[in-house]
């Protein structure tokens, strides 16, 4: 199905003259780009809904949305937690006595 998918993007209108020109490592690359960068077109006309509405409704002076403001964010950076850090925050969450067991 990617192949089809990719074909019509790109105006091959031969599936098989498409995989023929590019070989099996781009290939490979360019599902890699597209599985971390890729927007969805029902994702790219959603945000465009969104920045329709909020532009008629937002106030004159300050500035026009932008359809980059309604797409979902790039995968971000997080940091590492330690097991400590990790038992805090959750703690926040869902506070837990633990109980000392007898191992008598």
């Amino acid at each position: 199905m990617y192949a089809f998918k990719k074909a019509n993007e790109w105006g091959y209108p031969d599936v098989d003259a498409l995989l023929a020109s590019i070989d099996s490592d781009q290939w490979s690359e360019w599902m890699i780009w597209e599985r971390d960068h890729h927007i969805s077109e029902a994702k790219l006309n959603a945000a465009l809904i969104c920045t329709v509405l909020a532009n008629v409704q937002r106030d004159p002076k300050k500035r026009p949305y932008e359809i980059e403001d309604f797409l979902p964010q790039r995968k971000r950076e997080f940091k590492t937690q330690s097991p400590e850090e990790m038992r805090m925050a959750l703690s926040g969450i869902a506070p837990v006595k633990i109980l000392k067991r007898d191992n008598g």
